[in-house]
């Protein structure tokens, strides 16, 4: 099923997966700073909302994060003063 946005493909019952909303709208209003590690994405803007400080595992998987990468994580926001 289409659905009229390229790169989202339609789930069950016509529904898009969800990682692959998250990548259209990461790619439709991106973070005015990136960082990828490990496979996953760190974003970051400045502002009031800071609406973009957050991390994006970019593709689905377990739920365990690697040591290193909270490490990687907390030393890119730190530098960037975002809490």
């Amino acid at each position: 099923m289409a659905t009229g946005v390229t790169g989202i493909h339609a789930g069950p019952a016509g529904g898009a997966a969800a990682w692959d909303v998250e990548a259209a709208m990461d790619a439709a209003w991106p973070a005015m700073e990136r960082h990828s590690a490990g496979g996953w994405v760190f974003r970051a803007a400045g502002g009031v909302t800071q609406r973009a400080n957050s991390i994006w595992p970019r593709h689905p998987g377990g739920t365990e994060v690697p040591p290193a990468l909270l490490r990687d994580a907390r030393a890119w926001y730190r530098a960037r003063r975002c809490r």
